[in-house]
This record gives C-alpha cells, sequence and structure tokens, in this order.
C-alpha cells in the first residue's frame, strides 16, 4: 500500500481527525488545570472531549462527501454548537463564573478541524489544529506584551499592518521601464520591512537597561542602514560628555560602530543567500569571505561588552516608534543607487560596475548587492567573480565610509582611532578570505 492511498483511507482520517483536537484539548488541559481545577475542584474539558469533538467533526464531514449522507453533518454542527453553548452557560453561572470563550471558541475551531480533514484537506486541518495550538499556548506572553504597549505602539504596529496587508497587494508587479532590473513592489516591501525593523527596535529598547539597549539599537540599526544608525548613535551623547569623557566613552562608541558595521557585513550575507539562493556558489563565496571578519568583531564585541556594561552608556530615546521620513529617504537612496549603479555599468562595463558598486556602498551596500545580483541573475551581463568582486567592494566601502559619518557626527580623534582600527581589522581579514577563495572562482 503506498502513502497516497493510506492518506487517503478512512481509517487514516479518523486517527488524524483525532488528533487534531486532542492537540489542542492537550494545551487546554494544561492550562486550565493550571489556572482553574484547584479552585474549583473540577476538570476542564481536555484532550478526550476536544479529540472526540473533532472527530465528530471528521466522521461527519467523511460520510457527507463520500457517502452523500449530508444530513449527519448539519446534524452535528447543531450538536456541537449546542454543547459549547450549555457548556459556556455551565462555566458562568456555577464554575468559573466569568465569561471568557476562549475554551469554547477552541471547541469550535476543533471541530473545525476536524471538519476539514474530512473533507480531505489534511494539511489545511493540522495546520489550523497546530497554530491553533500555540496562539493558546503563548497566552501569557501575549498578555505581558499587551500590557507593556504604548498606544503609539499599537496605532504603529496597525499602520505596518494595513502597509503590508492592504497596500502592498495593490503595488504593480512591474519593473522600471529604463532598465527592466528594479521591481516596484519590492522596493515598497523593502520601505515596509525598514519600518517593521525600526519598530521592532522601538520596543525592545524601551524595556532594555542601557548596555542592552546600546547593543539592540546598533544590531537593528545596523540592518536598516548602518551609516544612519552610526551618527544616531554619537548624537545620543551630550556635547558636554564627549568634551569631558572623550577616553571613557571611545571604547563604548567604537563598540557600538563595529556592531553596526557586524550587523551591515551578516546582512550582506543574508541578502545575498536570499536573493541568489539558486546559485550556491556566489552565496557559498561570500558567506566564505565575509565570515571570517563577522566572526572576528563578534568575538572582539563579546570581549568588550564586560567592560562597556561597567562604564555609564547614556539610555537611547526614540520619540517614535516608526519613522517614516527616514525609511522614505532611505528607500528613495536606494533606488537612486540601484539605477546609478546599472547605469555605469552600461556606459564603462566592468571599470563602471566597479566604481559604480564602490558609490553605492558608500550610500546604500544593499542596494548594490540587488542590484549587482540583479545583473547577475536576471541580465546576464556579469560573471561569477565580477559579482563577487562588486559586492565585496561594496562592503568595504560601506565600512570604511563610517569613519566619515562618526566624524560629522562629532566624535573627537580618539574615537576615530579606534573605529579606523577595527575598521582596518575587517578589512584586511576580508582580503585575506578574498585570496584564500579567489583560486576556486
Amino acid at each position: 500500500m503506498d502513502y497516497a492511498t493510506i492518506v487517503q483511507s478512512d481509517y487514516f482520517i479518523v486517527l488524524v481527525g483525532f488528533l487534531v483536537g486532542a492537540v489542542i484539548g492537550l494545551e487546554r488541559q494544561f492550562s486550565t488545570e493550571t489556572d482553574y481545577s484547584a479552585k474549583i475542584g473540577e476538570r476542564m474539558p481536555g484532550i478526550r472531549t476536544f479529540g472526540l469533538i473533532s472527530l465528530l467533526g471528521a466522521v461527519s464531514a467523511l460520510y457527507s462527501v463520500r457517502y452523500g449522507f449530508k444530513e449527519l453533518l448539519i446534524f452535528s454542527t447543531i450538536v456541537v454548537i449546542a454543547l459549547i453553548i450549555i457548556y459556556s452557560i455551565l462555566r458562568a453561572l456555577y464554575y468559573l463564573k466569568d465569561v471568557g470563550i476562549t475554551t469554547a471558541v477552541a471547541m469550535a475551531l476543533a471541530f473545525l478541524s476536524g471538519t476539514i480533514i474530512g473533507l480531505g484537506n489534511i494539511s489545511l486541518g493540522v495546520t489550523l489544529s497546530i497554530f491553533t495550538t500555540f496562539i493558546l499556548a503563548i497566552k501569557q506572553t501575549l498578555s505581558n506584551i499587551v500590557r507593556g504597549l504604548e498606544y503609539k505602539e499599537i496605532k504603529s504596529a496597525l499602520e505596518i499592518g494595513i502597509l503590508a496587508l492592504l497596500l502592498l497587494p495593490l503595488i504593480p508587479d512591474v519593473y522600471d521601464p529604463f532598465f527592466h532590473v528594479i521591481n516596484l513592489r519590492i522596493f515598497f516591501f523593502y520601505l515596509i520591512l525598514v519600518l517593521f525593523i525600526g519598530f521592532i527596535a522601538y520596543v525592545l529598547l524601551r524595556r532594555m537597561e542601557a548596555t542592552q539597549g546600546l547593543v539592540t539599537f546598533t544590531v537593528m540599526g545596523g540592518l536598516i542602514h548602518s551609516e544612519a544608525t552610526v551618527m544616531n548613535f554619537i548624537r545620543i551623547l551630550t556635547e558636554k560628555e564627549l568634551r569631558e569623557n572623550p577616553r571613557e566613552l571611545s571604547l563604548t562608541i567604537s563598540t557600538g560602530v563595529l556592531i553596526a558595521n557586524t550587523s551591515m557585513v551578516i546582512r550582506t550575507i543574508l541578502l545575498v543567500a536570499i536573493l541568489a539562493w539558486w546559485d550556491p556558489r556566489l552565496v557559498l563565496l561570500v558567506a566564505l569571505v565575509l565570515g571570517l571578519p563577522s566572526t572576528l568583531s563578534i568575538l572582539l564585541t563579546y570581549l568588550r561588552y564586560n567592560l562597556i556594561s561597567q562604564r555609564k552608556v547614556i539610555n537611547v530615546q526614540l520619540e517614535s516608534p516608526l519613522s517614516y521620513r527616514m525609511a522614505l529617504k532611505f528607500t528613495i537612496a536606494f533606488t537612486l543607487i540601484a539605477f546609478l549603479v546599472v547605469f555605469v555599468e552600461e556606459r564603462f562595463m566592468i571599470h563602471g560596475l566597479l566604481i559604480g558598486s564602490a558609490i553605492g556602498g558608500f550610500v546604500s551596500n544593499s542596494a548594490v548587492v540587488l542590484s549587482v545580483i540583479s545583473l547577475y541573475a536576471v541580465r546576464r551581463t556579469i560573471t561569477l567573480d565580477m559579482a563577487l568582486e562588486a559586492i565585496l567592494l561594496s562592503t568595504v566601502t560601506s565600512i570604511l565610509n563610517k569613519i566619515y559619518y562618526a566624524k560629522v557626527a562629532g566624535a573627537s580623534n580618539h574615537i576615530l582611532k579606534r573605529v579606523l582600527i577595527d575598521n582596518s581589522l575587517l578589512i584586511i581579514s576580508m582580503i585575506l578570505m578574498l585570496l584564500l577563495v579567489k583560486p576556486i572562482i
């Protein structure tokens, strides 16, 4: 008997039909026994009850489809609705004396899961059961999150949801009319991604201590835009503190810049892995070359962490969970740099690609990665070694530009020296790895 025959058999549907409800009942039994049974001396609905409810739905749907007994499914639905109503009334009047409906809704979802199984859509029924159990299991976590939320955080989350769920599907899935490389929907998605990561960073930073806030801010910010992160991070420190404690703060600031660069390098690896997943060779080469500097910077950050935690670190203060202005400016810069790289490559071929990558890395390394992979994968105008060199060159300039942005933000010469040393360490390790992997390209 093959796999397809087993899955379609009545016995398998009956078994899975019971299990999808039993999984939900298992969570309800643990949860309600912990919360209520000690108080009321009664067992609440658990594995058997929920399993039998979903089994009823599975058998009823099975007979309705295969044997044309549609009345059975209707009758079973009425019975389950009546049972849920009776349970809710008894629960409210005699047992817990409250009007909570979570368990009642879980019963209905268990019956629905079993019914879907009986109708033949096993994957959907199992998915619904697992997702329902997951939502029920994280009750305490969700409660803690909701209690700690501010109104502006809820409003920001809803705004992101509107952009992602309502507006994103309306954006045309078209490419630019000039080079046919830039996809409009991809860039709108990137705008939403920038807002979402910024929102997560805001929520985390508001709940963390100073040193944890430092690490989280630079890690999350580096994933979004490492240059903006460096400038904002340095400007958090007042001019007075920079004048009075330049050497004490230099280690903290240089480490923050190092973390931002590390996040940017890791982001480059992830972007290549996502955009060029179909070409394992390019992904492996980028991961090998950038893996060493990432590892070294992570180890160096870990060694410095204890020293930083013992020093005074200013808390990160963010005015709003969302910054549309920053996200829009970054997305526009992202688009312009992507066009610049393609334009220069069209005019000057290989040298233009390298020049464009260097320019792009100074503004937005992500834009260069997207453009280079588009040239390599979509247009097929550059080779593997050209794509690798362009990505690495933009990464190098994106590391070096932190010195300029740190200077603009008001960093002292002592801080700039530390940043230069850290940046040099990252770039030298990249060059060494490139020399090692060059023969296999």
